[in-house]
């Protein structure tokens, strides 16, 4: 853990957008199976704020 924490803090802004959007699309496929369609939605409504 403690590597993995250093290579995030070496990233750039670009990158570590980069990298947050991939961890949080290979979630969603984890997730998605077991949620209804509006709890998907609200979902990508909450991540669409942050």
């Amino acid at each position: 853990m403690k590597v993995n924490s250093i290579i995030i803090l070496e990233l750039n802004k670009s990158e570590r957008k980069l990298l947050n959007e991939r961890y949080t699309k290979a979630a969603l496929k984890i997730i998605a199976p077991k949620l209804s369609l509006e709890e998907i939605n609200e979902l990508i409504e909450k991540l669409a704020i942050i």
